[in-house]
């Protein structure tokens, strides 16, 4: 991967996002859109997409195989995972203060 190639890449995800929005305005800027543009520097400090790519998803759908589960949608585990206990209850929380405020 060279700088060259990787500053084209800048400036066509730069060109498609901006033409997308004026073709379709009714089109919603997605998370997807945000995140191509760091795919720019991850390409500078990682090099070739294809050398990083999959792996930390791939991590992450191992960690979150190892989840138990009790097949109940809307229902948690009793023993889910401690860091989505917490995520969990600091987003109960959030909904709850602003809720009162």
């Amino acid at each position: 991967m060279t700088a060259e190639r990787a500053h084209a890449y800048h400036a066509y995800i730069k060109t498609w996002v901006r033409e997308l929005q004026e073709i379709h305005p009714e089109t919603v800027q997605w998370l997807n859109n945000h995140m191509a543009f760091h795919i720019y520097e991850f390409i500078q400090l990682f090099g070739p997409v294809r050398s990083w790519w999959c792996f930390p998803f791939e991590c992450l759908i191992g960690q979150l195989q190892q989840l138990p589960m009790n097949h109940k949608f809307g229902e948690l585990h009793v023993s889910c995972h401690p860091i989505c206990m917490l995520t969990i209850m600091q987003e109960n929380l959030r909904d709850l203060c602003s809720s009162l405020f």
